[in-house]
């Protein structure tokens, strides 16, 4: 540097200082001031005796003066008054408190506010509870931390707002940069300026630097918190350590202080700066569209003072310029310029999910989502973590821009519930990203659960017909543990479907923990599979029918199956008939063996069912049955599934009549009884009303030589789990309603009480959520009191009615 250029940026500082020092003056006069001058009078004395005293001020000149260069005496002065306004700078430094209580007094908010940091994050008030402060720098952007001199920054109060370096804007466009200059609401702070803070449109910072400060009370609810922001940084070369900066920071939580400066960010691009009367108003800057930061403050600092600051500084060397906008202070970070990471927050719009139920469980699974930087250059996804945890079977779809893990039980270690969040750092080529984080999210290891089920088969119900076998019918009492409320659907896969057809369809949906009844399904049907599914969970149970229950047992086993259509023209049928034990049993009219299985041919595929007569000599015992035909297999597009689904049991002015609902993945059927008009099947699926056993037509409504031949006998609509018109039929004295008292249980005993006095025993089971029986015994009477020394937590009764129905209740042990 030769001697010019230093008496240059001499001059210039010292311009800058006394410039500085005239709009200190300024703002302080439009201030109630307690004592200004007698605190003048303290600067002056300070100032006076440190130049008086001959060592000093040759020390600092030493210090100050550029090596190998010797000044002129004429330079003296220019020299003495830069080193006069560096001692009332540090003077002020060191009685700040005086100072500010003599030329702000009341207007000064005290640290120890209790408000709230996202009371005003909009800024849509102005700027309520934040305060404005204003210094000199000429180096520190590579850290944040200005420096003047070589020592810290004094910063000085402004008011607010204040000409060029605090000051609120409403919505449009930066006529720089083309940003919008709001990002949420209708206000945004404004935080320096292109143009120097006094009148005129000379774009240089003059060394200057601001900072916005808020205090407030840290809080459960706002300990986790974001900022957005946009900045412009004029980006001069050959600038080290000097270059305009933006810093964010939170006193409680420096581990997430942002800090970077135009030279960082090494998005440069040209920008006309057209009413700047400078040497050129075509500058090169690093811009950067609105961007969040996220900050999380401990929880061990809850209910303590936090301080948030917010600093933009121009140039170290003068000349050059950086400001940004500030708005949505709490707002999610979806969308940032710099790319964001997200985890679900379990709402009903929450972006992911949260599965404490798996079908091992043991882990808690969750999914979130990600967006890449816009910022320029091509970036990709580097790492994602969680910070502080290990976590299993990380899968991303970089596609779709979403992650799942699990996070297993033992990463929760000795605590029952943990705050946890993701890291993101993104790459673009060489450049690492700084690392992007989420929200947080609270997760407890006591809600850990295993998906469950619990099938039970009835016994078989004759439906008042001796000898008809077709219409003998059980249900399935289903127990469902969905205490996470993921949701679930309940198929039924046939192990023997017809010829054509998959035999899967679905029964019912729903969420929750919930006992259910499903059918009413009939025994000729044979063997099925019953699967729930659950979120990435299937659980699967074999269900058999019991045996037929009409009439004499001759026949109680037989099995019947294996239904095949032979194309024809005409297309042909055959089914298999299996008689367990040994002799003969005559089909109709003919011999047939017992222990082997017999194929029955049928000459053609009609549209009506086939009844058949069976016969069993000793014990003389003859049974009765109907068997459908499979769907034709030489009708050109015969694509169809139907099956029937609920039925449901309706009181009339005619006597009872029912209804079936038919279960379809197809659309626009028909359908037609014996000779009867055709219909069309509603979007319902349900047909009826029928008053007895029926055989129902179905097919397509463009296709009638496509069809299905669907047998229904008559339903015993006394039966309590068919539902009425009126209501579910049941009987009181099945009714038993157990509960846990009191709930929360808050001892080490459990007390039992139900509705009515319960004269035979029942038993019951508890169950914790990972779905483990902790206790089984027997219950009646009115109370039961028994010791409970199990964890605290949450957990299931469980219990039978008379009738065979399963409940169960829910409760919470917290002592």
């Amino acid at each position: 540097m030769n001697k010019i250029s230093y008496l240059t940026d001499l001059q210039t500082y010292i311009k800058s200082s006394i410039y500085f020092l005239i709009l200190w003056i300024m703002s302080t006069m439009t201030m109630q001031a307690q004592a200004p001058e007698l605190f003048e009078i303290e600067v002056k004395k300070y100032v006076e005796s440190t130049l008086n005293d001959v060592q000093k001020v040759h020390e600092w000149k030493v210090k100050n003066t550029k090596p190998l260069i010797k000044l002129d005496p004429t330079e003296n002065a220019d020299m003495m008054a830069m080193y006069e306004s560096e001692l009332r700078t540090q003077y002020i430094q060191n009685n700040m408190q005086a100072y500010m209580n003599a030329y702000f007094g009341e207007n000064y908010a005290s640290p120890l506010s209790t408000i709230s940091v996202c009371d005003n994050g909009g800024f849509e008030q102005n700027f309520t509870h934040y305060q404005g402060f204003s210094g000199v720098f000429d180096s520190g952007s590579i850290t944040c931390t200005p420096l003047s001199g070589g020592q810290p920054t004094v910063f000085i109060q402004r008011p607010l707002p204040s000409f060029r370096e605090f000051e609120i804007v409403t919505q449009g466009i930066d006529p720089i940069t083309g940003i919008q200059r709001v990002k949420f609401g209708n206000k945004a702070l404004k935080i320096n300026d292109p143009y120097n803070h006094s009148s005129g449109f000379v774009c240089r910072g003059d060394f200057g630097v601001n900072k916005v400060i808020k205090t407030f009370t840290v809080t459960p609810e706002n300990k986790d918190f974001t900022v957005w922001y946009s900045v412009a940084l004029e980006n001069p070369t050959g600038h080290i350590n000097t270059q305009p900066f933006i810093s964010i920071k939170c006193d409680l939580a420096p581990t997430y202080d942002l800090c970077y400066d135009a030279d960082f960010l090494e998005c440069e691009d040209i920008y006309n700066q057209a009413l700047c009367f400078f040497t050129n108003t075509m500058v090169e800057m690093d811009v950067l569209d609105w961007t969040c930061h996220r900050i999380k403050i401990p929880n061990s600092e809850i209910g303590n003072i936090a301080t948030l600051e917010i600093m933009v500084a121009d140039c170290g060397e003068g000349a050059h310029n950086g400001y940004a906008y500030i708005d949505g202070i709490c707002e999610e970070c979806t969308g940032s310029a710099l790319g964001s990471i997200s985890l679900p927050t379990g709402g009903l719009n929450s972006q992911g999910s949260i599965q404490y139920y798996s079908c091992e469980g043991g882990k808690v699974s969750i999914c979130g989502t990600y967006n890449l930087p816009t910022v320029c250059g091509d970036w990709q996804l580097h790492t994602l973590a969680i910070p502080g945890y290990v976590i299993n079977n990380l899968t991303i779809d970089t596609l779709n821009g979403t992650y799942c893990f699990d996070f297993p039980l033992s990463s929760f270690g000795n605590q029952n519930c943990i705050d946890i969040f993701a890291e993101i750092v993104f790459i673009n080529g060489q450049t690492l990203m700084p690392p992007q984080l989420s929200n947080s999210i609270n997760i407890c290891k006591d809600k850990i659960g295993k998906y469950d089920i619990e099938a039970v088969v009835s016994e078989c119900d004759p439906n008042d017909t001796p000898s008809f076998l077709s219409d003998d019918y059980y249900y399935v009492t289903l127990f469902i543990d969905d205490a996470d409320f993921n949701g679930w659907t309940v198929q039924r896969q046939l192990l023997d479907p017809y010829q054509g057809e998959s035999g899967l369809y679905t029964m019912t949906s729903g969420a929750g923990t919930q006992t259910i009844i499903l059918g009413p399904f009939l025994i000729q049907e044979g063997c099925w599979d019953l699967i729930v599914n659950f979120n990435n969970c299937v659980l699967t149970e074999k269900i058999c029918p019991p045996p037929f229950c009409s009439g004499c047992d001759a026949f109680d086993d037989i099995l019947i199956g294996n239904v095949n259509c032979n194309p024809g023209p005409p297309d042909s049928w055959t089914f298999d008939i299996f008689v367990p034990g040994t002799g003969s049993f005559s089909y109709n009219g003919m011999t047939k063996l017992k222990g082997i299985t017999n194929t029955i041919f049928v000459s053609s595929i009609q549209q009506s069912c086939l009844p058949i007569t069976l016969a069993n000599d000793f014990p003389n015992c003859i049974k009765e049955l109907i068997i459908c035909p499979p769907i034709p297999c030489s009708v050109n597009d015969c694509d169809m599934e139907v099956y029937p689904g609920k039925i449901s049991c309706y009181i009339t002015p005619m006597g009872t009549e029912f209804n079936v609902k038919l279960q379809t993945i197809n659309s626009n059927l028909c359908y037609q009884i014996g000779g009867g008009p055709v219909q069309n099947v509603p979007l319902t699926g349900e047909i009826g009303n029928f008053i007895g056993g029926v055989e129902i037509r179905v097919f397509p409504c463009g296709n009638p030589l496509c069809f299905k031949m669907i047998y229904l006998p008559k339903p015993d609509c006394k039966n309590p789990n068919l539902e009425m018109s009126q209501g579910r039929i049941s009987s009181s004295n099945n009714i038993v309603n157990l509960k846990i008292v009191p709930n929360p249980l808050i001892s080490e005993y459990l007390t039992i009480k139900s509705d009515n006095i319960i004269e035979n025993e029942i038993q019951f089971h508890i169950y914790n959520y990972s779905g483990k029986l902790i206790h089984s015994g027997f219950y009646s009477g009115l109370e039961q009191t028994i010791p409970f020394s199990h964890n605290n937590g949450f957990y299931i009764l469980k219990y039978r009615e008379k009738s065979g129905k399963s409940k169960y209740f829910k409760f919470v042990k917290c002592n």
